[in-house]
């Protein structure tokens, strides 16, 4: 598709996508629970747990067919009777989750489970964040600041921010691919075996121009100073930052 409409920007993207792909893809899609432990940590979970109560959100509407709702009612038997059942896979995933959830195994209405989908995005979205400040690779997503509700800087792991707003496609790229450990440094490119050559140790990834700190982001971008052109466009922007107001904070990342 990028051949005939070039770089689409993030959010028309996806709109594309769950418009007029995504249908496809889960029409009839399959609503069989995976209760192993293993896949419950994986992040596609949500999405197939998200599709499978979508599906038990339709069955418990009023013009389901009746063998459909037998069925239902079934599954609810053999869950009280502490038997194994689809309603009791699916209430086991949700509680086994990174971030855990609650489903009741009675009084089961379309609107209960419109809340517990919204449930589901806030679980999505904390086991992102725990993710993302977990790992040693997205420093820079871990100290990213943004505004919240009430106007103050606060500090947010958010795989969604600004730079997927950025309009310049190269651009936009080249951030998120920084951003996500995605990139030349070598901090990143040593760490993989290649042919004759096994990983470099964390602590010998040196940078290239200065040869005394490791090469990471935050030392490419905003510290070496080895590199002329680099000081420069770094002096810039720099520069530029008191025009943006108070939006850019005085005080340190948190340790």
């Amino acid at each position: 598709m990028s051949r005939q409409v070039g770089s689409l920007p993030v959010h028309e993207g996806r709109m594309l996508y769950t418009t007029r792909v995504d249908p496809h893809l889960t029409s009839g899609a399959e609503v069989v629970i995976d209760v192993v432990k293993t896949a419950l940590q994986r992040l596609e979970v949500y999405r197939r747990l998200d599709l499978t109560l979508r599906y038990l959100h339709h069955v418990l509407l009023p013009s389901q067919s009746l063998f459909v709702r037998a069925a239902f009612d079934e599954c609810v038997r053999l869950y009280s009777a502490n038997k194994a059942s689809w309603l009791g896979d699916l209430i086991h995933s949700l509680r086994h989750l990174p971030m855990p959830m609650i489903l009741p195994p009675t009084g089961l209405t379309p609107t209960v489970i419109d809340n517990v989908r919204k449930d589901l995005q806030q679980s999505m979205a904390q086991s992102l964040a725990a993710s993302i400040s977990g790992s040693n690779k997205l420093v820079l997503l871990q100290y990213r600041v943004e505004r919240n509700n009430e106007g103050r800087l606060i500090f947010r792991a958010n795989p969604q921010g600004e730079h997927v707003m950025v309009k310049n496609p190269k651009h936009r790229i080249a951030l998120i691919r920084l951003l996500f450990s995605s990139h030349p440094l070598v901090i990143e490119h040593l760490e993989w075996a290649e042919r004759r050559r096994q990983p470099i140790h964390h602590h010998l990834r040196l940078c290239r121009l200065c040869q005394l700190e490791v090469e990471n982001e935050v030392h490419a971008v905003l510290t070496c100073t080895s590199h002329e052109p680099i000081v420069i466009a770094r002096t810039r922007f720099l520069s530029q930052l008191p025009s943006l107001g108070t939006g850019i904070p005085t005080r340190s990342p948190p340790s």
